[in-house]
């Protein structure tokens, strides 16, 4: 069997294992796209290999690549079906996601299909935006969002999902250029991070703690080449500074909700924030970030008709996100000015896209949600008026988060919360939210 036969031989079996995956459940809406879309690719491979020569290796080996991309797309099928994650979470993901990473085409602008799996534990969560498939072989560009298996029911942790949506805006080229003009650039002029001359001056600062000190020398130690940002072919700054941007991208799109994921998971992995790595800066530094931008948007403070258990409560949540790592001056790498300017930015950039940016919710809002998440009831905009009819009214779902937080981490403060755990807040949380998705459906079709 010459290379080409083997090649068409291997694209029928491909095209048999696609066949397979229909016998699964998908949640509604996002099974048959991605059929599609690896139908349309394996008919496009099939065009090009049939028309190469027998002889041609170069064009053999690069199509030999393009059909492994495609079997493994078709893999990850079998850990996207029905029970494998938040169904509910997932829709509101997509309901972001597929408008702000559409990109232009000839006809229309062609929204990606998002494209959920679960995978892992604590360090799963993960969009991968699919940059290098060419055109030739792609129609529409597949974002694959990652669920930790174990943690499926956790939605408040879900919000640091917020930060990889960042990573996928980032993959889009029209709205890369975008952002780097009004938000990367802003944010990193004048800072330490602003070239790689400058990053590894703070890298080698004799200021730098003992901690932060130890662990450089520990990375440097176990790796084959010494952390750095300058130097021939070297994009440790260039992945520093997308993290960063990520992160502050999450507190736009979830608010106080994602500030509360991303100490858990992250906090719970690097306690004294000097970690980094050759693609994540330290955590500690990534910590004064979120907790600064979130006190520059107003976003921790109390409303001020909510009631003194809930003033406490709140309170509670917010000395958790704003207590850092560490207090030491080098890792506060950003000023208030810098944040500022790079968040204005980024919210007239993410405000021309529906449902993008992080709303305050009212006093009234969420003095209504903690109070249904106390009663162990799953908050949704459902409520029997004075004549006894029922009254449909919107919640946003980052404000089911919110309260969620609130509760878990102002229970001291709150009635009848103390029994509650983890888990049966983030159930609840969980249930609010796919109820909202029926009560939206009932109110658009009464509209």
């Amino acid at each position: 069997m010459e290379p080409k036969d083997f090649l068409l031989h291997e694209l029928e079996n491909i095209e048999q294992t696609l066949q397979e995956t229909l016998r699964h459940d998908y949640p509604p809406g996002s099974g048959k796209e991605f059929y599609d879309e690896c139908k349309i690719r394996l008919s496009r491979l099939r065009l090009q290999i049939e028309k190469a020569a027998p002889t041609d290796f170069r064009s053999l080996t690069y199509h030999s690549s393009c059909l492994s991309n495609v079997s493994y797309l078709i893999s990850l099928i079998e850990r996207s079906h029905l029970g494998e994650f938040s169904w509910s979470f997932a829709h509101m993901l997509r309901s972001i996601a597929a408008p702000l990473c559409a990109e232009p085409s000839p006809k229309n602008d062609l929204k990606p299909i998002i494209h959920i799996l679960a995978d892992g534990g604590l360090t799963a969560y993960r969009i991968y935006p699919e940059s290098a498939q060419p055109d030739l072989i792609r129609h529409k560009r597949i974002l694959n969002i990652v669920f930790p298996r174990t943690l499926k029911h956790h939605v408040l942790l879900h919000a640091i999902f917020g930060h990889e949506i960042g990573h996928a805006a980032w993959a889009i080229p029209k709205l890369k250029s975008d952002l780097d003009r009004e938000v990367v650039k802003p944010l990193f002029s004048g800072s330490v991070f602003e070239d790689a001359a400058k990053a590894d001056i703070w890298l080698n600062s004799s200021s730098r703690p003992k901690e932060f000190s130890d662990y450089h020398t520990h990375w440097n130690s176990k790796h084959p080449h010494n952390l750095q940002f300058s130097g021939k072919n070297n994009f440790t700054l260039y992945l520093w500074q997308q993290e960063f941007f990520c992160d502050l991208f999450g507190v736009i799109m979830f608010g106080p909700s994602f500030a509360g994921a991303h100490k858990l998971l992250l906090g719970t992995l690097n306690t004294t924030g000097e970690m980094f790595s050759n693609s994540h800066p330290p955590y500690a530094s990534r910590a004064l970030l979120v907790a600064r931008a979130l006190k520059i948007q107003g976003w921790l403070n109390s409303p001020t008709s909510v009631d003194v258990k809930l003033k406490k409560a709140i309170s509670k949540f917010s000395e958790y996100v704003t207590a850092t790592p560490s207090s030491d001056a080098f890792y506060d790498v950003f000023t208030d000015k810098q944040i500022k300017i790079a968040m204005e930015g980024l919210k007239r950039l993410l405000g021309l896209f529906p449902n993008t940016l992080y709303p305050a919710p009212s006093a009234t809002d969420i003095s209504f949600i903690t109070d249904s998440l106390v009663r162990r009831v799953p908050p949704s905009g459902a409520r029997l008026g004075s004549d006894g009819n029922p009254e449909l009214f919107a919640i946003d779902f980052r404000h089911v988060l919110y309260a969620g937080w609130i509760v878990w981490i102002g229970r001291d403060y709150l009635p009848d919360a103390k029994m509650l755990d983890l888990l049966t807040i983030n159930r609840l949380c969980d249930r609010g939210i796919l109820q909202q998705n029926a009560v939206e459906l009932t109110r658009t079709q009464a509209s």
